[in-house]
């Protein structure tokens, strides 16, 4: 695989994430992606324009983009990489279906398409336990900025716009904050009852009970107070992980979804972390708590810092063309990579991804083409 010399601008556009045309063969292009720039904490007063892409922090890095078809689709595993391609086909799509129902439909969703993913990743994953949390639809150009709600900013119907900021979804102690802010009438909650059995929903609560347990018994341990301070290592109970499952509705003819090879975030300097913690206070989500307190990450532009004869910079990857049987299952935070082992950590070979960063990108002269349509499904998975 070739690479190139990476060259950092700072931009105030509101554009998403430029093209570059650079290819360095028919695989692999160089693309643009929108980092976090400053090194200041952002504040929940700064999301809107985070999301919005309107930040003066943000900071553009053009990195090397290679087509995951021409490594093939089964090249990646989750443990390792932070995400896998998974291929299922939905009874809702084309051609199990005779058109694309209405994805903000969340009866139809927590009735039909939840349970759905729930097999996709026991079949095809081998997890034991699986529960979605919520649904975000993409399926419009620009954020309407007044159809924002600064403490969840989504659509009332959670449709947004490709997101063009290199995040992941949680730090170690967001996802574990969510777990812990689940309630005991989380299914009824979110209308899925119907698409769960009761058997299910026992085994769900009971495994989490024992993560918990296990988590309490670990910081106990360490002498650790809250998981807020805790490093997760000690861990005995159950593997658990926050996913992102990620299809198109249609094949994708722009604005693809990009995923960071996670061995490449980190930084060749231990004086920057890799991304930052964006502070969230999340209040009236179905099924949890009435008020919780959670982190999201932005990644940190990497260090323009010679290794050797080369820059150093991120690898990307997505799948051109890519259709909706062809699903993504994305690392948002995996307790394995976080328990250590009493002979004080992992061989290379065993390294596990803590997560994988992913934003869309833009691709050349696909302007005018039909704007992607795709449904993420956030779920909480356990082994």
């Amino acid at each position: 695989m070739s690479t190139t010399t990476s060259t950092t601008t700072t931009t105030t556009s509101q554009a998403p994430a430029s093209y570059s045309v650079a290819l360095k063969d028919k695989d692999t292009l160089t693309a643009s992606f929108n980092y976090w720039g400053s090194t200041s904490i952002p504040q929940e007063s700064d999301i809107l324009r985070i999301f919005n892409g309107s930040s003066t922090e943000l900071q553009r890095v053009q990195c090397p983009v290679t087509d995951i078809r021409a490594l093939g689709l089964s090249s990646f595993n989750l443990s390792t990489h932070g995400f896998q391609v998974l291929r299922h086909s939905s009874a809702l799509l084309p051609p199990q279906s005779d058109s694309v129902p209405d994805f903000h439909n969340t009866d139809l969703i927590s009735a039909t398409y939840w349970p759905e993913l729930v097999s996709l990743l026991k079949a095809q994953l081998g997890v034991r336990s699986a529960a979605a949390v919520n649904t975000t639809v993409r399926d419009v150009k620009e954020t309407d900025r007044d159809g924002f709600d600064p403490k969840n900013p989504r659509f009332v119907k959670q449709s947004m716009q490709p997101f063009f900021i290199v995040h992941g979804d949680y730090t170690p102690a967001g996802a574990r904050a969510q777990l812990r802010a689940v309630v005991s009438t989380y299914f009824e909650d979110n209308n899925n009852m119907e698409g769960t059995t009761e058997s299910e929903r026992t085994e769900f609560f009971r495994l989490r009970d024992e993560i918990i347990a296990g988590e309490e018994e670990a910081m106990r341990q360490e002498g650790i107070g809250d998981h807020w301070h805790w490093s997760g290592k000690n861990y005995t109970g159950p593997r658990w992980a926050m996913l992102s499952v990620w299809r198109p509705l249609e094949p994708v003819r722009r604005d693809p979804l990009g995923v960071m090879d996670p061995r490449t975030l980190l930084q060749p300097s231990t004086a920057k972390p890799p991304y930052i913690a964006l502070q969230r206070v999340y209040k009236g989500r179905p099924g949890f708590a009435r008020e919780f307190r959670s982190e999201n990450i932005l990644a940190v532009a990497p260090d323009q810092q010679q290794l050797g004869n080369k820059m150093h910079t991120h690898q990307w990857y997505y799948i051109s063309q890519q259709t909706p049987d062809e699903v993504y299952a994305l690392k948002l935070f995996d307790s394995e990579a976080h328990r250590g082992r009493g002979d004080g950590g992992r061989s290379e070979s065993e390294e596990v991804a803590q997560f994988v960063a992913h934003s869309a990108f833009t691709l050349p002269q696909q302007e005018n083409e039909r704007l992607r349509r795709s449904v993420e499904v956030r779920m909480m998975v356990i082994w």
